[in-house]
């Protein structure tokens, strides 16, 4: 393959507006399908990232501030502008292998849960740098602040079909990794017991893309290399993990604010509850979520999901008993 080739399929013009964004996100897809290195990224390792050793695991007390990043108090735009939803369908009939999979009405109502994009205010706050994990975890249940997972509940993958009921793979269950099958009461009952909360939708939101509306922590075009993602048939080929990876692994995926894997690795749970019109019905000012409602929100895409699931104003509900083997959660705190 010509250096040519794979030039031209990475390089971009300058752009603006929505449609820049969807424009690029193909551009660089098509690049890694040819065996290309994205323009935006950092030439991919010749072989897959070594799992760290359990003398390079330093997981961070689950009490301790200093593995937080501080988000400042302010205004960012949060949510989908009304006019890239036509492209969001432009995007998914340049990179599915079936068209048929992008009916347009089903997308636009797909992610019409992320409009509008409108200006909301959140008072200063502190958030994880990383997603928490497995050792984390484990520790606050042998401190009697947390109940231990029911592996037998969780729901697991089986091709398609989702089951309850399985094991986690000797990768997954290192301690270093982010916990997995955790419900959102346990999840909340964690933050509770190391002194925060979740974050909410409106924290989390602004944590991972910073007060500019991109569309990726790190910027508007998608980095191959700046998340743990479901590259083509979740063999690990582009990223190095088939499933999780190690908390922080990713730091050409950074937010704005420093936060890792806010993309990639594992959705997380948030505070509020789901509602379709939330972006359109919430408070200007710290929203909270709707006061009713059974389902709770995850955010962040995650080893299972194609880049479209990773941008940062992708919302997805989900039942609160429920744990899932790709969901997992961060924890926020007030402004000192």
């Amino acid at each position: 393959m010509s250096d040519h080739v794979c030039t031209s399929a990475a390089r971009s013009r300058p752009l603006s507006g929505a449609r820049a964004w969807v424009l690029l996100l193909i551009a660089a897809l098509s690049a890694t399908a040819l065996g290309c290195r994205s323009a935006a990224s950092t030439p991919p390792p010749s072989s897959p990232p070594e799992q760290p050793t359990e003398s390079d695991t330093r997981p961070a007390e689950p009490h301790d501030a200093d593995d937080m990043v501080s988000v400042p108090a302010g205004t960012f735009l949060m949510g989908t502008p009304e006019d890239e939803l036509s492209l969001i369908v432009e995007l998914c009939r340049q990179i599915n292998p079936a068209p048929t999979g992008c009916n347009r009405e089903r997308l636009i109502a797909h992610h019409r849960n992320e409009t509008p994009q409108r200006e909301v205010y959140v008072s200063g706050f502190s958030i994880g740098r990383n997603e928490v994990t497995n050792a984390e975890y484990e520790r606050c249940v042998s401190e009697g602040g947390c109940t231990a997972r029911d592996f037998d509940r969780c729901v697991f993958f089986a091709g398609r079909e989702h089951v309850h009921g399985g094991t986690l793979d000797e990768v997954q269950a290192r301690d270093d990794h982010p916990v997995v099958c955790v419900s959102w009461e346990q999840a909340a009952a964690y933050c509770q017991h190391a002194g925060g909360a979740l974050p909410t939708e409106a924290q989390w939101e602004k944590a991972a893309r910073g007060v500019d509306g991109r569309v990726f922590p790190w910027g508007n075009d998608w980095n191959p290399l700046g998340a743990n993602w479901a590259e083509g048939e979740h063999t690990g080929s582009v990223d190095g993990y088939v499933t999780t990876s190690p908390v922080g692994s990713f730091p050409a995926g950074a937010s704005p604010y420093g936060a890792l894997d806010m993309v990639g690795n594992v959705w997380e749970w948030v505070a509020d509850r789901y509602a379709e019109d939330a972006y359109a019905q919430g408070a200007a000012s710290d929203p909270q979520g709707p006061e009713t409602g059974t389902g709770r929100v995850m955010r962040g895409g995650g080893y299972a999901a194609q880049p479209l699931a990773q941008r940062t104003a992708k919302r997805v509900p989900r039942d609160p008993p429920e744990a899932y083997v790709n969901i997992g959660f961060r924890c926020a705190r007030p402004a000192q």
